[in-house]
Formats: structure tokens, C-alpha cells, sequence
């Protein structure tokens, strides 16, 4: 992901998003058949549903159209982050300690100098990184290292049940 394109587009929207009553969770930016495609997670205490998602992407379009700071073709996409969210910040991650995380790292760690992809437990996180038990094995993945991270659901019939996941 393009680093000055999604904080460019967080600039943007952040105002944007809050003057509607909800929270930026995130932006993603990956490309795909010769034109980017943005993702905006937007959240709200209680859940967000299909007219806010309507509401805060029409907005968003506007503004896109304005200042125009997506280069050549983009296709605009809003949706809550959803129970499987992915983490963009570090204090993100912290509420969800105990549950199972998928951590992709920019490079692999001298603890395991073959891996970049860790699916586990998230044990612990810090200032500047998560401790995530695979395996029976703990591991330090720094923040700075971590590429995509995201929550994972391993009882889907507990959320059926109206539990949340951690």
C-alpha cells in the first residue's frame, strides 16, 4: 500500500467521516485490473449498516472528485471492518488480547529467519509489538515490521450466539 496516498486520503476523510457521526477505522489502497481500489472502514459504537456505508461513500466521492488525489482510475469502496477487521494502528489490536490474530510480517525475524506469517494467539501487546503464541511457541513480531494484521474468528457458532470475538 502507497503510505502517502492512504495518509493523504485519512487527512481527507477523517473530518469528513466524524461530521457524520462515525469513526475512521482505516484505509486500504491495493490495486487490481489496471485501477486502485480504495477501502475505507468506517465504524460506530453500536455497528454501522448499508446507509451509512451509502452515506459516508457518497460524500467520500464528492471530496474525491474535488480534490482529485487518487491518481488515474480508483473504485471506491466503504464497509464497517467487519468481525475479521484488519488493524491499521497498534492501540487497535490491544482490546482484542486472548483472541486469534493473522500477522503478515515485511520481512522474517531473527527468531524465525524462514517465516513471515504467524496465525495465533495474541498474548501480549506492547508499545511497539505483539506477542502472538503459535504453536505452543511465543513470538515478538515488531510493529514496525508488521504488514498486515488482522483478527481471526475460531468460533463462528459463539458469534452466532451473539458473542463478539476477541
Amino acid at each position: 500500500m502507497d503510505m502517502n496516498l492512504a495518509q493523504t486520503l485519512e487527512t481527507l476523510f477523517a473530518p469528513v467521516i466524524e461530521g457524520l457521526g462515525l469513526t475512521l477505522w482505516g484505509i486500504e489502497t491495493v490495486g487490481g485490473d489496471g485501477q486502485l481500489v480504495v477501502r475505507v472502514f468506517i465504524e460506530r459504537e453500536g455497528g454501522v449498516d448499508v446507509d451509512d456505508c451509502a452515506k459516508t461513500s457518497r460524500h467520500l466521492s464528492l471530496l474525491l472528485d474535488v480534490e482529485d488525489p487518487v491518481p488515474g482510475r480508483y473504485r471506491l469502496e466503504v464497509s464497517s471492518p467487519g468481525l475479521e477487521r484488519p488493524f491499521f494502528r497498534l492501540d487497535q489490536v490491544r482490546p482484542h488480547v486472548g483472541g486469534t490474530v493473522e500477522v503478515k510480517l515485511h520481512t522474517p525475524t531473527s527468531a524465525d529467519p524462514a517465516r513471515r506469517n504467524y496465525k495465533g494467539v495474541l498474548l501480549a501487546v506492547t508499545d511497539d509489538s505483539l506477542k502472538v503464541e503459535v504453536d505452543g511457541e511465543d513470538y515478538v513480531l515488531p510493529w514496525a515490521n508488521v504488514s498486515k494484521c488482522r483478527l481471526r474468528v475460531t468460533d463462528w457458532d459463539a458469534v452466532k450466539k451473539g458473542k463478539q470475538p476477541r
